[in-house]
């Protein structure tokens, strides 16, 4: 056995550097495109010990040979006696025992060590995924959705049929949060992550013996993870919320410990918090693969991993010409140091930089030459020269990539090598670097974004008409760039234009995410011809994305509120619009509430009350006070925008009230009431809470239910399913949104 397991590792090893090897020549940047790579790897990782026995093998000479691993070996007496026996014995001679020295048996003991370690291993993926289908079986539906009280964060569990579960707490995030949970984890089931996962810890458990099979399970689950962080972002969510409902997510994880880390379970909030965030700020829009790279791509690892796991190990035919060198180990140990000193912690890539010595620098600087794909080395050696006040070696660095690699997304936006304020010299080469590239043709819609984003806050002029012209040269209507958004970065060049973000930059030290809530608003005559562009501007994408850059700088509020208003104006039924306008809203009431509660009118309680019976499922603490309270503001001034809202919210918490104390009479009629609430865009564009009608169905109120889903059918555009549970539940079935949890 001890062969075959040599023999499987060597393989594996062939196979994952094979992959490796096509992934890096072809440049292949998606994280799905890499995830799909790496599971083929992985799945034939898997196959290896299979393969070997039943499969069609070729030799490979990569074993030494014989006459190698003889030179110098002092064969032993026993070895010898054998045979020496049986001539002895053909010839007639008495045959003698022969005394052989007691040795144990490594081969068995090998052997044993590797069955007791897969027998280990499979036992905690049997525990694991027993552990997932009990989670699944007493999972609760709550609103059409999924819950489980054990999970702080959600969680998709499941192999061929994958269902995600949200935490009990759901209701209590906004629409934008829940939105990006569902495009997120309904990702993770349209690609089958947890079953690519379960796969995973399988390999594992087989070679667990062996670095790739780890390496390889949490390279899978980090892309799978990148993958639906960029369906997020493509879904139109800002990269900035995203991150905060990440840390949200982190945050309750550490305060509950509810961590889901069992076989066949992918978690929201899984994965390296800071890396992900790193990537979802700085990484751009993902840009479709041409077919020719993708048939390329796809037979390339095919045939490298049919190539390996064909291979079989063999020895060589014969001996090398010399005898085999060994490392100095003095050199091999200095080199190990070295890799060892350019590690970093995964939690700060900062911090990392200030541990650096010059020499480990010099090195770490030749390695992002060498390999300008690594973003993290890159911000790495940023970071040091940072730290030592070093602008000439900055500039060396900045100006080699503008000139040999203008294309690599770097999120120049941050430019964290050049101030004009405090390297003014370096800005104008590199600026006249720019200028010359932008005169060659370029193939990539890369080179126009990294030369805005570098001159933005100090050429904002120039920076504008170079994005104007990316757009003009690569359109999304361009089936190779249908994935670019040039409104994203016109609308961060204009947040940055319009807050005077751009320029002079705060301590690089204090965090990834650097607070500019309080920025003020640029008065200088760009800002101002922004200002006027936008708020004539009939892009409702562009406004809308404008208003996600700016959304958490409060002085700019208002004019935020100003371009949501012509964004729903333009195109009345853009939800993106309408979620914005709903958070800004609610934001600037809370910010009031906490700061000046005396200044908050009739309308504001309103807000903020229909705010509060919304958050769960369960009513709020003195619901039944605050439902009276909300309808009684209401009923002031029945033509307030708000006034359906409040009149839906207030009777949906009287009804939960009335039916917890066993009165479904009223609880029946509180819950037609809301139904007939005159329609809002609160109503028309979010989801409609059904707890309480699946309540009445568990008691019977079947009719009156069907009627009440009829009825918001009609004025309610998120979920088209409320008409057909209607006819369901009058026909005497039950929705799954509406059975009984277990």
């Amino acid at each position: 056995m001890e062969h075959s397991i040599l023999e499987w590792s060597v393989r594996a090893l062939l196979l994952v550097v094979g992959t490796g090897v096509v992934v890096s020549t072809l440049r292949l940047r998606g994280p799905s495109v890499r995830h799909r790579a790496w599971t083929a790897a992985m799945v034939a990782m898997l196959l290896l010990p299979v393969w070997t026995k039943w499969g069609l093998s070729v030799t490979a000479p990569v074993l030494p040979s014989l006459r190698e691993q003889a030179a110098g070996l002092q064969i032993p007496l026993e070895s010898v006696l054998p045979a020496a026996e049986e001539f002895r014995a053909a010839a007639g001679e008495p045959l003698r025992a022969v005394p052989r020295p007691a040795h144990p048996d490594w081969q068995q003991i090998l052997s044993a060590i590797y069955l007791a370690g897969i027998a280990v291993m499979l036992a905690r993926l049997i525990w694991g995924t027993l552990q997932v289908r009990s989670l699944r079986r007493e999972k609760r539906p709550s609103e059409g959705f999924a819950t489980s009280p054990l999970c702080a964060t959600p969680v998709t569990i499941g192999w061929l049929r994958p269902v995600p579960l949200l935490p009990n707490d759901w209701q209590t995030w906004s629409a934008a949060k829940l939105d990006a949970v569902l495009i997120h984890e309904r990702e993770h089931v349209r690609r089958l992550d947890p079953l690519v996962q379960w796969l995973a810890l399988l390999n594992r458990c087989v070679f667990w013996f062996h670095p790739l099979a780890w390496w390889l399970e949490r390279k899978l689950a980090s892309l799978a993870e990148e993958a639906c962080d960029q369906a997020v972002l493509a879904g139109g969510h800002a990269a900035h919320d995203y991150a905060r409902y990440l840390i949200e997510m982190a945050r309750s994880v550490h305060e509950t410990g509810g961590r889901i880390e069992w076989a066949g379970a992918v978690e929201f909030s899984s994965g390296n918090l800071p890396r992900r965030i790193r990537r979802i700020m700085d990484t751009p829009p993902a840009v479709r693969m041409s077919r020719g790279k993708s048939v390329a791509a796809a037979s390339l690892c095919g045939l490298t991993l049919v190539t390996f796991l064909a291979c079989s190990v063999g020895r060589s035919p014969h001996s090398s010409a010399g005898p085999i060198a060994q490392p100095d180990r003095t050199e091999r140990a200095s080199t190990l140091q070295r890799q060892q000193a350019r590690k970093f912690s995964d939690a700060e890539v900062s911090q990392a930089a200030l541990s650096l010595t010059p020499s480990n620098a010099k090195e770490l600087e030749l390695d992002v030459k060498a390999h300008p794909d690594q973003p993290d080395q890159l911000l790495e050696i940023v970071r040091y020269y940072q730290s030592k006040n070093d602008p000439k070696a900055l500039d060396a660095l900045t100006l080699w990539f503008i000139e040999q690699q203008p294309g690599m997304r770097l999120n120049w936006g941050s430019r964290p090598a050049w101030d004009t304020i405090w390297d003014k010299d370096g800005y104008e080469r590199a600026r006249s670097l720019w200028t010359e590239q932008l005169k060659k043709s370029w193939d990539n819609p890369f080179v126009y974004m990294n030369a805005a984003e570098f001159l933005s806050g100090s050429d904002n002029e120039l920076a504008e008409q170079i994005l104007l012209e990316g757009q003009r040269r690569f359109p999304p209507s361009d089936r190779r760039w249908s994935g670019l958004h040039w409104e994203v970065f016109l609308a961060r060049h204009y947040a940055w234009a319009l807050t005077g973000s751009a320029g002079q930059l705060p301590q690089w030290q204090t965090a990834v995410l650097w607070d500019e809530s309080d920025a003020l608003p640029a008065q200088g005559s760009y800002a101002q011809k922004v200002r006027q562009k936008l708020s004539a501007s009939k892009d409702t994408e562009l406004l809308t994305r404008t208003v996600e850059q700016l959304q958490g700088n409060r002085p700019n509020l208002e004019f935020c509120r100003a371009l949501i208003e012509r964004a729903i104006s333009i195109d009345p039924s853009d939800r993106a619009a309408h979620i914005e306008r709903d958070s800004f809203q609610r934001f600037s009431l809370e910010m009031r509430a906490k700061t000046d509660p005396g200044s908050l009118s009739e309308k504001d309680r309103i807000v903020l009350l229909e705010a509060q019976l919304s958050l769960r499922r369960s009513e709020p603490k003195g619901a039944e006070v605050k439902a009276h309270e909300l309808l009684t503001l209401a009923s002031h001034d029945s033509k307030d925008p708000n006034y359906g809202t409040a009149v839906f919210q207030a009777n949906l918490a009287l009804g939960k009230v009335a039916l917890k104390r066993g009165d479904k009479a009223s609880a029946l009629r509180h819950l037609l009431a809301a139904s007939e609430a005159p329609p809002t865009e609160f109503l028309r564009y979010n989801m409609i809470d059904i707890s309480l009608a699946r309540s009445l169905v568990d008691v019977g109120e079947r009719e009156g239910v069907a009627t009440f889903l009829d009825r918001c059918a009609k004025f309610n555009s998120q979920d088209r399913r409320l008409s057909e549970w209607a006819v369901e539940i009058r026909q005497g079935f039950t929705p799954p949104p509406f059975r009984r949890a277990g």
